[in-house]
């Protein structure tokens, strides 16, 4: 849901992202939580 106070052209645009199934900013983001976690070097 978008929130009341949003420019309308914001706001229709983060529904039509929501609606496709796309990543929204300001979001949580399950799959980039996950990826952020892992160390970005191999352990030794």
């Amino acid at each position: 849901m978008v929130p009341p106070d949003w420019e309308p052209i914001y706001a229709a645009l983060v529904q039509e992202w929501l609606n496709a199934g796309r990543r929204v900013p300001g979001r949580h983001d399950e799959e980039w939580a996950i990826l952020a976690r892992r160390c970005p070097r191999p352990q030794p």
